[in-house]
């Protein structure tokens, strides 16, 4: 049987870039304060903080694009 992960991780991680973005930090700050350290069950490659920065530079541009409209 597959197992898919709930999307928590998914709803944890534009949480998180969210909040960084309000606060002022890039893309890449961001990426590297990202903590999805809670999802390790799920995702055993986790190994610490940090999120993959094509990724967070992406969501940037999603967030840029959602407040045009």
């Amino acid at each position: 049987m597959d197992y898919t992960p709930e999307p928590s991780s998914l709803t944890d991680l534009i949480k998180q870039v969210t909040t960084l973005r309000k606060q002022g930090l890039s893309a890449e700050e961001s990426a590297q304060k990202v903590d999805l350290t809670s999802h390790q069950t799920d995702f055993p490659q986790i190994q610490g903080p940090g999120a993959d920065i094509r990724g967070v530079r992406r969501m940037y541009a999603w967030m840029d694009e959602k407040a045009k409209r």
